[in-house]
């Protein structure tokens, strides 16, 4: 996106803390198709990262590599997802997957046609001092640090 003189390219988004899964409550249903999941991480971060281009004082440009990061605990999120299975596929399944303890949800969603969100909740406990690296200009990275900090330690 080109805003205000500045070209941000969005480089990757890295998500940290999936395992910490303390609670789960996945695929309960609740209707015909639908299923409620449950999940409470107690710790994910995530990571932005992504390059900035600008003109300095001199018109030059300059390109800075930049990332934001965030973490927060005690994420608590509950989506219904209205499916369809392919009931000829389903009948496909072999039995010795069904026995397979690790193999019964793979083999089962391979067999959904199609999967769509039909209820989205996320609640979050805490939100940790967000975290900004990559500035060649310092006066920047203090005016991001002195702002978070003032905001998050209300």
């Amino acid at each position: 996106a080109d805003t205000l003189g500045f070209k941000v390219d969005f480089r990757q988004v890295k998500i940290a803390g999936l395992d910490s899964a303390s609670k789960a409550n996945v695929l309960k249903p609740t209707g015909p198709q639908t299923l409620k999941n449950s999940i409470l991480w107690d710790d994910l971060s995530f990571t932005l990262d992504f390059l900035v281009e600008y003109l300095d004082e001199s018109a030059v440009s300059v390109t800075e590599t930049m990332s934001i990061g965030i973490r927060l605990q005690q994420v608590h999120v509950d989506i219904e997802l209205l499916t369809s299975v392919d009931l000829s596929l389903l009948g496909e399944i072999q039995m010795q997957s069904i026995f397979n303890s690790f193999e019964v949800l793979p083999c089962v969603l391979s067999k959904l046609d199609n999967v769509a969100a039909t209820e989205l909740s996320v609640v979050v406990g805490e939100i940790k001092e967000p975290t900004i690296t990559g500035f060649l200009v310092p006066q920047v990275s203090e005016i991001f640090d002195a702002f978070s900090t003032k905001l998050y330690n209300r």
